[in-house]
């Protein structure tokens, strides 16, 4: 999860320029939030074969509605977390 940070909150903040802070402080809660629940919980119901990119785009979804929430931007909060999830995916690939 410290990587999934390091790559998410910058870009989440950077798509907010108006309200960097409370969205890079939002960013890393629900981060947190998602990474109990996929890795977690799913992990304790047995979940194991859960396919990794259905966990990223339920992530990914959870995040953006956050976002949305947060900003009152909803298409904007979308596109950001999107785009930061996929780098995140990207840059935990590599």
């Amino acid at each position: 999860m410290p990587l999934a940070l390091v790559v998410e909150v910058p870009i989440i903040a950077a798509f907010f320029p108006g309200r960097r802070l409370q969205l890079a402080l939002t960013c890393a809660a629900v981060n947190g939030l998602t990474y109990l629940v996929l890795h977690w919980v799913l992990g304790l119901l047995h979940w194991g074969s859960l396919p990794i990119l259905v966990g990223e785009a339920l992530a990914t979804l959870a995040e953006a509605v956050a976002y949305a929430v947060a900003s009152r931007q909803p298409g904007r909060s979308f596109v950001a977390s999107a785009v930061a999830n996929l780098a995140s995916f990207v840059v935990g690939g590599l």
